[in-house]
């Protein structure tokens, strides 16, 4: 059980990332709870000395929009933030941003850009160990099912030669 810092029992609290930062271990996760941007934000909590959690505390408006935030990626090496939203400007309903942490303040997101999205749904991205390969889902066309998982080669990107930098597995 995390508690009502994280399982507030009045919002739906999903999609759960931890990470180790120098502050210790940091739990980033999705809720529609009162206090955020609108819609499902993303929420941050620090586990504390004695295992518990420190109140959420919301991303703010350069991360949170008036829409819906999801899926949660943080890749502590590089200090960013992967995330999908479909508040901001982009190519399909839900596109996959990315942020870097500077200082404690976040950058202005960033479209990770096609072909990783495209005009449907893309979330849930997901850095491999090697740094060079990810996985995300998607509706687009050429998968099996409605939502599939895709990977991408991010040493192909922009693609310079005639490999297809993502394909569904």
């Amino acid at each position: 059980m995390l508690g009502n810092e994280i399982n507030d029992p009045s919002a739906t609290n999903t999609q759960p990332c931890v990470t180790t930062s120098k502050s210790g271990e940091v739990l980033y996760f999705v809720s529609d709870r009162v206090g955020g941007e609108g819609g499902r934000d993303i929420w941050f909590s620090v586990r504390d000395k004695d295992g518990g959690f420190t109140p959420a505390i919301n991303l703010g408006n350069k991360i949170n929009t008036n829409k819906d935030e999801m899926s949660p990626y943080y890749d502590s090496k590089n200090k960013c933030l992967y995330f999908s939203s479909d508040g901001m400007i982009g190519m399909g309903g839900f596109d996959i941003y990315k942020s870097t942490l500077r200082d404690g303040k976040w950058s202005k997101p960033e479209n990770l850009g096609y072909p990783i999205n495209t005009s449907k749904d893309e979330r849930f991205f997901q850095l491999e160990t090697d740094g060079k390969t990810a996985l995300f889902s998607s509706n687009r066309t050429g998968g099996i099912g409605d939502i599939d998982i895709w990977e991408v080669d991010l040493s192909n990107l922009p693609s310079t030669n005639n490999q297809e930098p993502v394909s569904n597995i």
